[in-house]
């Protein structure tokens, strides 16, 4: 339940979470600045099921319907082992 900070939804996976790509950036009043270079990082969520203290967090957390939405589309999102 890992995602790239890079939101280009090519890249679905940690083997293609490499290198750097373009963000634009803005000022406070919205006005275009410049663009700069950032790298690629891949990183995993809060609540898995990577291991059994994770995996009984995220659990509890869906049994109590607290935050449940952003875990359901974590999962959703999920296409296979990284």
């Amino acid at each position: 339940m890992g995602s790239c900070n890079n939101t280009d939804p090519v890249i679905s996976n940690k083997t293609l979470c490499v290198g750097n790509y373009s963000v634009d950036n803005f000022d406070n009043f919205g006005i275009y600045v410049d663009t700069s270079e950032v790298p690629m990082v891949w990183t995993m969520a809060d609540t898995n099921y990577d291991n059994i203290f994770n995996s009984m967090l995220t659990f509890y957390e869906i049994a109590s319907t607290e935050a449940w939405p952003v875990r359901l589309w974590a999962a959703v999102d999920a296409v296979g082992y990284d």
